[in-house]
């Protein structure tokens, strides 16, 4: 993949910093991706999951699209990826999972250079009387080295200001 923009419509400037991040080793431990739904944030993070796990990258920054890795990584069966959710839109996300996903991300990668958890619509964690989002707030300030968390929620007023204090 060498388009400019990852395949992506909209998000160049988000796609240029993550790919600047690469290309500088400079890669965070958390991001927020916030907007409206349907905006394509959670094709993002797998598309930049597919960069940092990609076993052929064409160069710093780009993934091929067409190895093993980035294969499952589009078809959501990665073995270093995990997408947590609520039950259903508007559900409260669970403490239990929040936890268990916290203890998977300190496991070391198991296919890929990075174990990358995608927390889609994070701001319902806050439902929870922000038990859940309370509960991630260790694993945002304490990450492992090869660990990358992506929240994904529709506005980071949704969520706790030192949850988003900690995330690019």
């Amino acid at each position: 993949m060498t388009d400019k923009n990852w395949g992506l419509l909209g998000h160049e400037w988000a796609v240029d910093l993550l790919r600047n991040q690469v290309k500088k080793s400079n890669i965070e431990h958390s991001y927020l991706l916030a907007g409206a739904p349907g905006i394509g944030r959670t094709t993002l993070a797998l598309r930049f999951t597919q960069v940092l796990n990609c076993q052929n990258p064409p160069e710093p920054g780009e993934a091929c699209l067409e190895c093993r890795n980035c294969i499952q990584i589009a078809n959501k069966q990665f073995s270093d990826l995990l997408i947590v959710e609520s039950d259903y839109e508007g559900a409260a996300l669970k403490i239990e999972d929040i936890r268990e996903a916290m203890h998977w991300l300190t496991l070391a990668p198991y296919q890929g250079n990075y174990r990358v958890a995608i927390f889609r619509r994070f701001h319902e964690a806050y439902g929870s009387q922000g038990a859940a989002e309370n509960a991630m707030l260790k694993t945002i300030e304490e990450p492992s080295s090869r660990a990358i968390i992506f929240l994904l929620a529709d506005s980071p007023e949704q969520l706790l200001p030192t949850t988003t204090s900690r995330c690019e």
